[in-house]
């Protein structure tokens, strides 16, 4: 076929046959979408001379051996930041490619003679410059630069480790989205993020810096249905008992009836969530206090460093200062090294 121009590899595909493009001179352009081909050889052997443009699609996670062996016409190769091996001589003989542009956060696995030539420059994300001058045959690049795609941190953590935890979050490229899952420790369950959100797996994508309290509460339930709604209703009167040094705040949804009347009319998960009673005053430890006064936090007996967080997880402020300012009203998160509270400013 040799008027055959330009071919798609779909993604399902895992093996191609020895030569299966020969005499497909005239072939200029490839996408390259398979996502995990392991058996294939040379398959544009006979086009070596003729491609110039091979594209990898975002998918991709391996790139088979010697693909693109010896493809005089590639000037330049862009890997997505899914690819998490590249297999022996692929760009070996490519000898016109200019630059090399990877996405992958993380270096992926490459040998000796994936690459002939270490003097071309590198593209690497923003960030990650460090990383693939530390990895395993990256490093023989002699010019590595930073693209300008930003990193973020991603952080989810648990208001109390007894009751749960947090999987998930780490280093991300900007625009990923991430999945934090809250897992709740038995006997607890999982009520809503710092920031009120009470989706459970949680997905993000990465714009900024983001850091998330999972919170979590003693579980119980109660099913409270009627046998047959066109026969009649049923009306439950909840009470959320507090212990002492402590008050109720509000319910899971924000409602803050206190005893609390729900008509029953299909499934209703209520959470009662409580405070300390100190106004304003939240105890971590023993000597250690957080509490507010005219929007100035105080952070006493503290050990190292501290962070706070608005509710949508920005930080605010790092260090030890004994006091912070606030300016705006809401709800903060302070994380210490052990522990993490609550705190409201009016």
């Amino acid at each position: 076929m040799s008027g055959l121009t330009a071919i798609t590899i779909p993604e399902s595909v895992t093996s191609i046959g020895v030569s299966a493009f020969s005499g497909c001179t005239g072939l200029t352009t490839i996408t390259w979408n398979a996502r995990a081909c392991v058996d294939c050889n040379e398959p544009f052997s006979d086009s070596k001379n003729t491609i110039t443009s091979f594209t990898f699609g975002d998918g991709v996670e391996q790139i088979p051996d010697s693909l693109c062996l010896n493809m005089i016409g590639l000037t330049s190769v862009i890997i997505p930041k899914s690819v998490a091996s590249i297999k022996e001589a692929v760009f070996a003989g490519c000898n016109r490619l200019e630059t090399v542009t990877i996405h992958a956060v993380t270096p992926p696995e490459i040998w000796s003679n994936t690459f002939d030539d270490y003097g071309m420059p590198l593209y690497v994300p923003a960030g990650c410059k460090s990383k693939y001058q530390a990895a395993k045959y990256w490093r023989n690049f002699t010019d590595i630069q930073e693209t300008g795609v930003a990193l973020y941190t991603v952080e989810g953590y648990s208001s109390d480790e007894s009751m749960g935890s947090v999987m998930g979050g780490g280093e991300y490229a900007e625009g990923t989205v991430v999945t934090l899952a809250a897992i709740p420790a038995s006997g607890y369950c999982f009520v809503q993020w710092s920031d009120g959100n009470m989706e459970n797996p949680r997905q993000i994508t990465v714009t900024e810096d983001v850091s998330l309290m999972a919170e979590f509460s003693a579980s119980g339930r109660l099913t409270v249905s009627s046998i047959d709604d066109a026969m009649g209703g049923v009306t439950a009167i909840l009470t959320a008992i507090p212990q002492e040094g402590y008050r109720f705040a509000r319910w899971n949804d924000g409602n803050t009836e206190n005893p609390r009347t729900v008509v029953v009319t299909g499934l209703i998960d209520l959470v009662a969530e409580f405070e300390a009673v100190a106004t304003g005053v939240e105890t971590q430890s023993i000597g250690v206090n957080i509490y507010v006064v005219n929007r100035t936090l105080h952070v006493e007996n503290i050990d190292g460093d501290y962070r706070v967080y608005t509710a949508t997880g920005q930080l605010v402020y790092e260090g030890h200062a004994a006091t912070v300012q606030l300016a705006d009203a809401g709800v903060y998160v302070v994380r210490t090294s052990n522990r993490s509270q609550k705190v409201v400013v009016k």
